[in-house]
Formats: structure tokens, C-alpha cells, sequence
């Protein structure tokens, strides 16, 4: 499993076992180093880092050598997510003036934008199968989940509610999406079918829970949450909605991915 960890503004990409043990620094840079998924076939990680000035998307080897920037401008870009096949990213980005949903290919050539709207676009997430992408948006007032296809076509509304719903994570058969809401008051994780329909609450605490990240095996949810006072990752089994501690220490650690199956 990879997070970021770190005071705000000078974060970095940890890499770490499920059970918590031996956390290693992958990047232990000047800047904020966020957001960090593993490619699909677990040899490169994909995350967003202002070390340069401008938040830009960056690829590194898995223990953490090779780093590049793939994006290199002055815009802010962020919220990096590989397509199943490892060919492309999806990603948020400023750089039109608005903040859309653009795709490039894995070296960072041939950047396209999918939306084009006046609200704010982010987190998207590719769909098992890479025929979709799920994001948020403001565009209906609130930030809600929606749905397009790969080329950024056939868009529909997955969520309608007052307060926020935001960073989509599919599960590995491709029938539900986790997501962050705080329609009950405080952040929890919640999931609904990727087709549209009834909502389940995974979390119900008073907490703050976000960033879900579904694991390989579909079994499991990885989520930040301050229930202890502190963000710390946890992971939830999906059969007993049981949560089980992952990281213990006094910075802010945030968005987990799992790294792929063996």
C-alpha cells in the first residue's frame, strides 16, 4: 500500500505493508508529494508534486527511483490515476482556466481534456475495464459523483445530495463505487452501484473518513480517517464492516491505493 504522510506542504509518499509494518519513504522531497497509485502491473507509481513549483504529475519507479514529471507547466495538475492497461492517466488539471478532467499517455505525451465545463472537475478514476471514468463535479451546485465514458462522451449523474461526494474508487469487478460523502454530516465512506441505485453507509462513525481505495481482491477498503484525533489509514473488511488500523504517528497521512495483486 502507498499514502502520502507529512506535515501540509511537505508531504511524502510512503510505501507499507497492510499490517502496518516498516514504512518506507519512496520520495522524501522539499515540496508535497501526494496522491500516489500504483501502475497495474505494480512496477511505477503515479502522484502529484509542487517540488518543482507548479503541481505537476509525476511517475517513479516503485521504490521510488527514476522520477519524472510528466506534465511540466505552470497550471496545477493532480489527481493522477492510471487506466487498467497502464497505457494512460486521467487526471485534474487548471490548465484551461477551469479545473477539467484531462487523459494523457503514460510518458506524459498527447494530454486531452474530457470536460468542459464551468464547474470544478476532480478525482476522476477509471473503471475496471477502462470504458469509464468517474469524477466529481459542482457542476449540478454540490460536488457530485458522475460518469462518462473514455473519451469524455455519454456523461450521466451518479449522485444527487446535499453536501459533497467526491474521490470514486471502483471496485475490481466493476459493479460498485466507494466514495467519500458528507451527506450525513461528517465525512464517511459510503458505495453505490456503478449503474446507479441504493447507497450503503460503510463507515457510520462521527469521524472524518475519505479517500476510499478499493482493494485487488475486492474484500477490502483503504480510507484516511481522524477517528483517533489524528488522520491515520485504515482498512475496512467489506463481509464485517470491521476497520483495522494501519499507520500509527503524529503526521497527517492520506490517501491510500493498494499496490495490484500477486
Amino acid at each position: 500500500m502507498v499514502f502520502h504522510s507529512g506535515p501540509t506542504g511537505e508531504e511524502d509518499i510512503y510505501l507499507i505493508n497492510s499490517n502496518g509494518a516498516l514504512p518506507i519513504n519512496l520520495t522524501n522531497s522539499s515540496g508535497s508529494d501526494i496522491s500516489p497509485r500504483f501502475s497495474p502491473d505494480g512496477s511505477m507509481i503515479v502522484f502529484a508534486s509542487n517540488r518543482d513549483g507548479d503541481m505537476d504529475i509525476y511517475v517513479m519507479n516503485s521504490n521510488g527511483s527514476g522520477v519524472q514529471n510528466l506534465t511540466q507547466n505552470e497550471s496545477a495538475d493532480d489527481a493522477p490515476s492510471w487506466d487498467p492497461a497502464g497505457e494512460r492517466i486521467v487526471f485534474s488539471s487548471n490548465r484551461d482556466g477551469n479545473r477539467e478532467i484531462y487523459v494523457m499517455l503514460a510518458d506524459g505525451s498527447g494530454a486531452f481534456r474530457l470536460t468542459n465545463d464551468p464547474a470544478f472537475d476532480i478525482t476522476p478514476a477509471y473503471s475496471p475495464d477502462g470504458s469509464e471514468i468517474a469524477f466529481g463535479s459542482n457542476r449540478e451546485g454540490d460536488m457530485e459523483l458522475f460518469v462518462m465514458n473514455d473519451l469524455g462522451g455519454e456523461l450521466r449523474q451518479l449522485t444527487d445530495v446535499e453536501g459533497r461526494d467526491e474521490y470514486p474508487s471502483w471496485s475490481p469487478d466493476g459493479n460498485h463505487i466507494a466514495f467519500a460523502s458528507e451527506r450525513t454530516g461528517d465525512f464517511e465512506i459510503f458505495r453505490i452501484p456503478s449503474g446507479g441505485g441504493a447507497i450503503e453507509n460503510l463507515t457510520r462513525n462521527s469521524a472524518r473518513d475519505g479517500s476510499p481505495a478499493y482493494s485487488p481482491d475486492g474484500m477490502w477498503v483503504a480510507f484516511a480517517s481522524d477517528r483517533f484525533g489524528n488522520f491515520e489509514i485504515f482498512y475496512l473488511n467489506l463481509t464485517s464492516l470491521e476497520a483495522t488500523r494501519v499507520t500509527t504517528n503524529a503526521a497527517f497521512d492520506g490517501d491510500p491505493a493498494w499496490g495490484p495483486s500477486e
